[in-house]
């Protein structure tokens, strides 16, 4: 079996040599037989004798420093001895040892016809056997190999041209391609292409090189032409780099990755190796051809696995390497084997095989690398224009789209309608954004699912629905009932959605301003939580209202036109007034008193809350400063909004103004509701914390209202548990809504918290809430909140305070 192996192997090995003479051969020469014998330059100064160890050989052969060739068949008449080298001093002697002729790689010629990198020698009166000196350059070591054939001076010529024109045509379309990609990698700011335009350019320089271009130019420097005769091994290292980045190699395969640069690595060594590859005792060009062995399978396994991952460019890429991978790494396999073959095969200049070698993976990439950016624009102009969560339309495209529905005759009186996820910030934040993002997707397929429509995503968890027809809105509305009346189920959890809209019903406007007027009616729907409102003029006329009264607002904090209110708290047990709140008014110049309702929602959005909060707490400290000076120590009651409590610097500045005006803490309440503390929860519960330490007392203001648990109810140091008018009004005995109040107050009371009825009106709300045993009770049935002057009026007259005859003052206009 090892014999049959063997003898196979060999006849394969036969079978490649064949078809690299065919292919490789330019069709002209005539291989010469030779001998020859190599060595030492200083033990082959004279011819050698017929007793020196010549070896045969056919045509092509590989060189040491120095080398005599022994050609003893002589040519046709018609024929020229000629030389296929680029970096080679050659010298013809005749067998009585007289020079026939002389060619240097860059100098001096005798008797020779040269033409790009072939150097002819006319022998036909020569006495054979003729001898042939030739000497590799003492500047290069890596370019050792000649090709001796029989050439007629027409055959030379016609070769001649052919290579040169090839030659040129070749280098000059890569110098082109270098130039184009250069320009686009500057103004793309792509380094892909100005690695293909330095590839290109490595490759152009290697061809003016190997087909003896640059010899044309006489009296060169030696360092001249070397620089050229290095630029293959760039190139491909250059090479290997861009097929890492187009495929992504990086991506899908790091080991894939790591060889590639490793090979790139190993390209670039070959030139400093080729320095001292006589030192080193190796030939680069051997080096050159084992890489090239692993740098085409390489190259392709990665590509194809960039090609199955549907990575832009790589089939074409993978087009113009699959001809190049057969070709060089069949001639790589062969070069490998020196004691066999003893030559190496390259593709003669001029030759189809040269041009695809030299051309078709350029181009190819080229093409390569103007599709793949065409790919990515288009996919950039896709992202621009849409939505990556959802996959619908964003804001940009919907309004493209609006308005050509707008320009089509066919729908000349579209509805906008901004839809809005009511609580999907608690959603985020109590099940984690994950499910935020899924329950998102799930909302955008049911209102895609709904017909006549073209849905878009604005942002975060506000949506665009355009419907093809003012005059059936109403149908749109039962569609998003019908659509959202069932909960979502995103990973096993159940949420249910309930949505707000906005709609503009407008005619003869822009689409821009469609959107527009359907965003300010979904912010009216929201205020109102009426979950659907029609556009109004006027919802934008009080929206200019605000940005004057946000102006206006700073200038009041200032100029100390706020004024404070208190409306007093009872304690029920013996009617005593111990305690108030605090109440924001603003009395503006032209306006007169404006209520909390109107711009306090308003300071709370724009952030402008936390300066009137830091103005309360000035007018309460001086305040209770005061009075305990005066010996009539009273609580006051101050509001922290959400956007105070996500203040660092809150206790601090509580801190200041409470040392400031020689206040102390046990007078001061501070009121949160739960909204405000569960916008961020573990902030909120430090903040308190440390206030609680300082010696305040802290309220749950509005509760029932708000959605914390009982868990985070209990980690937070309340002392006082505000229940809101919701669970007081109107409440009459043994129904629910008393049993309901009546659990709320023992609630609080297990909890060792004191209780506060709020919004109390009628004496029978108070009768009710005292039998239940509330600690306190606030609301318009004792009094309204009034100015600090009024308050003390009326303290003087109600404390204690007589539920059943109250005495009452006249308050000013709020």
């Amino acid at each position: 079996m090892a014999a049959i192996g063997l003898s196979l192997f060999r006849l394969i090995k036969h079978l490649i040599l064949v078809v690299a003479l065919l292919f490789c051969s330019d069709g002209f020469a005539s291989p010469v037989q030779t001998d020859a014998v190599c060595g030492k330059a200083t033990e082959l100064i004279h011819i050698p004798g017929t007793n020196a160890a010549w070896t045969p050989g056919l045509g092509k052969l590989r060189l040491q420093k120095v080398c005599w060739l022994r050609i003893e068949r002589p040519l046709p008449k018609d024929e020229l001895l000629s030389f296929k080298s680029v970096w080679i001093d050659i010298a013809l002697f005749d067998k009585q040892g007289k020079l026939l002729g002389n060619a240097t790689h860059n100098g001096e010629k005798l008797n020779t016809f040269v033409s790009a990198n072939r150097i002819s020698f006319i022998v036909q009166d020569a006495a054979y056997p003729i001898y042939v000196r030739t000497t590799v350059s003492p500047s290069t070591s890596f370019y050792d190999e000649i090709d001796v054939a029989g050439m007629t001076l027409d055959q030379i010529s016609l070769q001649a041209r052919k290579a040169e024109n090839t030659s040129v045509a070749q280098a000059a379309v890569l110098l082109g391609f270098a130039l184009i990609m250069l320009a686009f990698g500057l103004f793309l700011r792509d380094i892909n292409y100005g690695l293909f335009a330095l590839f290109a350019f490595f490759q152009s320089a290697f061809i003016i090189f190997n087909d003896g271009l640059i010899f044309s130019v006489a009296n060169l420097p030696d360092w001249f032409p070397r620089l050229f005769a290095f630029t293959s091994w760039p190139s491909t290292a250059v090479l290997s780099i861009i097929v890492t980045r187009i495929g992504g190699f990086k991506e899908h395969s790091l080991f894939l990755h790591r060889c590639m640069l490793l090979m790139a690595v190993a390209y670039l060594a070959l030139v400093p190796m080729s320095f001292f590859e006589a030192s080193l005792s190796l030939k680069t060009v051997v080096l050159q051809d084992y890489l090239s062995l692993l740098w085409f399978p390489l190259a392709l396994l990665g590509l194809f696995r960039a090609m199955q991952r549907h990575y832009k460019g790589t089939p074409l890429l993978i087009l113009g390497l699959l001809p190049i991978t057969v070709l060089w790494w069949t001639l790589s396999l062969i070069n490998v084997q020196p004691k066999s073959w003893g030559w190496r095969f390259t593709p003669p200049s001029g030759t189809a095989l040269d041009v695809i070698q030299n051309l078709f993976l350029p181009t190819l990439l080229c093409i390569s690398l103007a599709y793949r950016t065409f790919v990515l624009h288009n996919e950039a102009i896709r992202i621009a224009r849409e939505d990556q969560l959802t996959g619908l339309a964003n804001r940009e495209r919907l309004a493209v789209q609006g308005e050509a529905m707008l320009r089509n005759q066919m729908h000349p009186y579209i509805a906008v309608v901004a839809v809005n996820v009511d609580r999907f910030k608690a959603i985020n934040e109590t099940l984690g954004h994950d499910i935020g993002d899924a329950a998102l997707i799930e909302v955008g397929h049911r209102l895609s699912s709904i017909p006549n429509t073209v849905i878009g995503r604005s942002q975060s968890d506000q949506f665009f629905i355009i419907w093809i027809d003012i005059h059936t809105i109403d149908e749109l509305q039962r569609h998003l009932k019908e659509k959202f009346f069932s909960p979502i189920n995103v990973s096993e959890q159940t949420i249910d959605i309930s949505l707000s809209a906005g709609v503009s019903l407008q005619t003869n406007i822009s689409m821009q301003k469609h959107m527009h007027c359907a965003e300010i009616a979904l912010n009216a729907a929201r205020a109102s939580k009426s979950g659907w409102e029609v556009y109004r003029p006027d919802m934008e006329t009080n929206k200019l209202g605000d940005l004057s009264l946000l102006s206006e607002l700073r200038m009041a904090i200032q100029q100390n036109h706020l004024r404070i209110f208190l409306q007093p708290k009872v304690r029920v047990r013996d009617g005593a007034v111990v305690c108030a709140e605090a109440l924001v008014r603003w009395q503006h110049p032209t306006r007169g008193m404006i209520p909390p309702y109107q711009f306090i929602p308003f300071a709370e959005h724009t952030g402008h809350i936390s300066a009137i909060t830091v103005w309360m707490l000035k007018e309460a400290m001086q305040l209770v400063a005061e009075w305990r000076a005066a010996g009539e120590p009273i609580q006051i009651s101050i509001n922290l909004s959400a956007f105070d409590l996500r203040n660092h610097n809150i206790v601090s500045i509580i801190e200041t103004l409470r040392e400031s005006n020689n206040a102390f803490a046990e007078d001061i309440r501070l009121e949160v509701t739960e909204s405000s503390v569960m916008s961020d929860a573990n902030t909120a519960i430090i903040v308190l914390d440390h206030l609680r330490s300082l010696g305040y007392s802290i309220a749950l203001d509005d509760f029932g209202t708000g959605y914390s648990s009982l868990a985070y109810l209990q980690k937070m140091p309340v002392s006082e548990l505000k229940i809101d008018r919701a669970f007081v009004a109107n409440v009459k005995p043994d129904t629910d809504a008393a049993l309901l109040l009546l659990s709320t107050i023992e609630f609080g009371q297990r909890l060792k918290l004191h209780t506060v009825a709020e919004g109390v009106e009628t004496l029978e709300e108070w009768e009710l809430v005292k039998q239940f045993g509330c600690d306190y009770i606030q609301g318009w049935y004792a009094a309204k909140p009034m100015p600090v002057s009024e308050f003390i009026q009326w303290r003087t007259l109600n404390n204690p305070f007589n539920y059943l005859q109250p005495k009452k003052i006249v308050p000013e206009k709020v």
